[in-house]
């Protein structure tokens, strides 16, 4: 669950929200308030809240209009809007309070004590650049205002900011950066899966290619063995035809011996 920030009217037990922030407190906010607003909760931490009487609220909310005017003018319109949304839902005896306790802790109650004051500093001596956060960010309802839908809507109608021109072109700017992020990500995605398909199809290749290599490979080693199987076979009918010719060479001396012995024989008989 994110951490949330509020802005409310309260009047005894009783809160109305006006607007929330998730994880940051918003810079609308901090135009309301002075130094000496912020060191009491911070002092009381365990309640970070703080309440502001009604007309403590609008007087510096017009003070510190002109930090706005010189730095972001094109934010005063829905800032204007906002400072009118909050008196018109004004009650006899309401202050209005701000909760940032769950949004400090995410720093360290410390540090977030530490921005804040230097915030407040920055805002009152006009040096935009010594802020931690940016005036130049464009979604001024997330990172300004906060959001009100869940809470306007049971709220008067009369001066809602649901129904501030600059509100509605606020949301429009959010709607079509949602909708190019989505064209971007369905791009992205179309992207991917054309590489996907693209690596599967080399990949594919590949096997194939190696398919081949080693058919081709075991295809050259059949055939050597063919080779050798032939030149042994080879080789064999020569040893036999050899052997044969060894045989008759042989027949042929030894009938040549037997014809000179046999002549041996009868010359010595004659002799005798």
């Amino acid at each position: 669950m994110a951490n949330r920030s509020y802005i409310y009217l309260k009047n005894g037990n009783e809160a109305r929200i006006l607007t929330e922030c998730a994880y940051i407190v918003p810079y609308f906010w901090q135009l309301f308030w002075d130094k000496k607003d912020l060191r009491t909760p911070i002092l009381l931490w365990k309640k970070f809240e703080i309440l502001l009487p009604i007309e403590k609220f609008h007087k510096n909310a017009l003070k510190n209009r002109s930090f706005l005017e010189k730095n972001v003018p094109q934010t005063l319109q829905l800032y204007d809007d906002f400072v009118r949304y909050i008196l018109a839902n004004v009650k006899d005896g309401d202050m209005l309070g701000f909760d940032i306790l769950e949004v400090a802790y995410m720093d360290g109650l410390f540090t977030a004590s530490r921005k804040l004051l230097k915030n407040n500093q920055a805002i009152q001596e006009n040096q935009p650049q010594k802020l931690d956060f940016s005036l130049t960010a464009t979604n001024l309802i997330a990172l300004a205002m906060g959001f009100p839908d869940y809470y306007a809507s049971d709220l008067l109608p009369k001066d809602n900011i649901l129904d501030s021109v600059a509100y509605q072109d606020e949301l429009k700017k959010m709607q079509r950066k949602e909708d190019r992020q989505v064209q971007d990500q369905e791009e992205q995605n179309y992207l991917l899966e054309e590489e996907r398909v693209q690596l599967q199809e080399e990949e594919q290749v590949q096997e194939d290619d190696q398919v081949q290599v080693y058919a081709d490979e075991q295809t050259q080693v059949q055939e050597k063995q063919q080779v050798q199987v032939q030149e042994n076979h080879q080789m064999l009918d020569e040893t036999r035809v050899d052997a044969k010719e060894n045989k008759r060479g042989n027949g042929v001396i030894y009938l040549l011996l037997l014809v000179l012995v046999i002549r041996l024989i009868f010359y010595m008989s004659a002799k005798k």
